[in-house]
């Protein structure tokens, strides 16, 4: 979901865009699934939802337009995948 802000600046415009990914769930924790593994005990069965916030903006001068923007302004990292190492290493 983005929002945009015209400025009473003339030729300046700022833009807040919302990226929110929604929590999953590994299919091995589900028993409809094939590779279903009931307590398996891995810590990537489930991942949270995420939310990030990117600011941008934008100056237009006669025929040239400069953009300058900012991801993930709140610097969260995402969840990390693939970590469990199993077999107690």
């Amino acid at each position: 979901m983005g929002f945009a802000w015209g400025t009473p600046v003339n030729g300046l415009d700022a833009n807040l865009n919302w990226r929110y990914v929604g929590k999953i769930k590994s299919e091995t924790d589900s028993p409809q699934m094939p590779n279903y593994s009931p307590n398996s005990g891995s810590p990537d069965e489930r991942l949270p939802a995420m939310n990030y916030f990117d600011l941008s903006a934008a100056y237009k001068w006669r025929k040239v337009t400069a953009r300058l923007g900012i991801n993930n302004v709140f610097d969260r990292d995402p969840p990390l995948v693939g970590t469990d190492l199993g077999g107690g290493q």
